[in-house]
Order: C-alpha cells, then structure tokens, then sequence
C-alpha cells in the first residue's frame, strides 16, 4: 500500500460518517396534537405537545388530499407516537400512529370544552420547543383520567379547567 493509498483509504473511512447523520435527521417521539393550521393547497402545519421536544410544528405534506395515509392519526386531541425529519425550515412528519384518540372524553360537550380550553392553553403558555418532563406528564396524566372525571355543568367545567391551568403556570414557574 502506498502512500497515496492511505491517503485515499482514510478519505473513504471520513466519509462514512455521513450517512449516519442522514438516519439521526429522523427522530421519534410521542406526543398530544393541540392544533392544525392550513398551509399551502394540500398541507397542515400541525402543533403537538411531545414528551422528548416539548412543543413543536410539523408540517403534513398533502394532508388535506384524499388518500394522505397520515391523515386519520393526526386528529386533533390524538396521543400519538410518531417519527420526524428536520426540515431547513420545518420538522416534517413522515409516520404516526394513534397510542389514543381519547374517544370516551370526545362523546360528552362538557369534555369536549375542557379538551378545547387545555390545548389552548399549553399553546398559549408554551412558548418553546423545550423538553418538561413534568409537564409532560401532567398533561398526559390528566387526558387519560379526563374520561372519569364526573362533569355535569358548566360550573365543574370551568373549575377543572382553571385547576388545569394554575397547575401548568405553577410547572412552568409563572406562579
């Protein structure tokens, strides 16, 4: 071997880390969509709470069209797991699967209220994509048991919703 050949065996060695920076562009999580936005004729930028980013924007290339196979999954109020790129601009999301649509808590107005008051809030009080753990499992914590709660007026509603928000203002240290 000469000393051109090393010289060209060590280039070939550097350069095979590269393609591992192509698989490490992908990275997965689980997480609580709060909001969909229309952008372009056939996208969504979609907003979720994720238990390892905390909150991010994907974009879903033509979700909107008839046979987008992400579509189902990316219902709002779904707990999903799902897989992402990094885009130049935005994350793009290329997999989701539904871990749960909290069905049960959708059939009833009064959770339907504290659904649509609880996702208003975390967006409007997370302002970062940054990891909470504590958070994270709160929110979780409290759309799972959401189902059992007993709720049978507007007045209970309010009052869970506003327990709801003081325990995120005090994880956050707002309060």
């Amino acid at each position: 071997m000469t000393v051109r050949d090393v010289n060209t065996y060590t280039t070939l060695q550097v350069k095979k880390p590269t393609t591992n920076k192509l698989v490490s562009m992908y990275q997965r999580s689980t997480g609580i969509i709060l909001k969909k936005i229309d952008f372009k004729e056939d996208d969504e930028i979609i907003t979720i709470y994720s238990g390892d980013f905390g909150k991010i924007d994907v974009l879903s290339r033509g979700a909107k069209k008839m046979v987008a196979k992400l579509t189902p999954s990316l219902q709002l109020f779904n707990w999903i797991d799902f897989e992402f790129v990094n885009g130049k601009s935005l994350k793009t999301i290329t997999s989701a699967t539904v871990l749960n649509n909290f069905r049960k808590t959708q059939e009833d107005i009064f959770r339907i209220k504290v659904l649509m008051k609880t996702v208003k809030i975390i967006d409007k009080l997370v302002t970062e994509p940054e990891k909470d753990s504590q958070l994270w499992e709160f929110i979780l914590n409290f759309y799972v048991v959401l189902p059992n709660i007993k709720l049978e007026n507007d007045e209970e509603t309010q009052t869970l919703i506003d327990f709801f928000e003081t325990k995120v203002l005090k994880i956050l240290g707002d309060l």
